[in-house]
C-alpha cells in the first residue's frame, strides 16, 4: 500500500496486500479499489494469510498479485517526485486491472510497469 503524509519517508515489509478480482471474496465487496471495477485490496495481511487468500484464489482460477510492505511519503516528497517526474497516474478499467493480476508474478517490476504504461498508451 502508499501513504500520503504519513511522516518521512520509509518502508514497512511486515504487512502484505493481495490485489484480485474476485467479488465474492472480497473483504469490502462495496469498496473496490476503484469504484466501479473489480479490483479489490486485501490490506494488512500477515505473510501467512496473504499466502492462503492467493492458493484460495488460485483454487477457483482468479487472478491475484500479493505485494509486500507499504511505503509512506511525506507530502513536500510526494511533490518534489510529482515534480520530477517519477510519478504519473494512468487510468485502468477492468480489462487492464486483469491483465496485471495476471502478469504481475511473472514479470520484474520494472518490466511491469513500462508494459503497463504502454498498454494503457496504447488504448487511449
Amino acid at each position: 500500500g502508499v501513504v500520503i503524509n504519513g511522516g518521512p519517508g520509509k518502508l514497512d515489509l511486515r504487512e502484505w496486500t493481495v490485489f484480485h478480482s474476485c467479488f465474492d471474496m472480497a473483504g469490502a465487496p462495496m469498496s473496490p479499489v476503484v469504484p466501479g471495477q473489480s479490483l479489490f485490496a486485501e490490506e494488512y495481511q500477515s505473510k501467512m494469510a496473504a499466502m492462503q487468500l492467493r492458493e484460495r484464489l488460485k483454487a477457483i482460477d482468479e487472478p491475484a498479485a500479493l505485494s509486500q510492505g507499504h511505503v509512506w511519503w511525506g507530502l513536500p516528497q510526494l511533490v518534489a517526485e510529482i515534480r520530477h517526474g517519477d510519478w504519473s497516474v494512468l487510468a485502468w478499467g477492468t480489462e487492464e486491472a486483469r491483465w496485471w493480476l495476471q502478469v504481475r508474478s511473472k514479470l520484474t517490476t520494472r518490466t511491469l510497469w513500462q508494459r503497463a504504461r504502454r498498454r494503457v498508451q496504447e488504448t487511449s
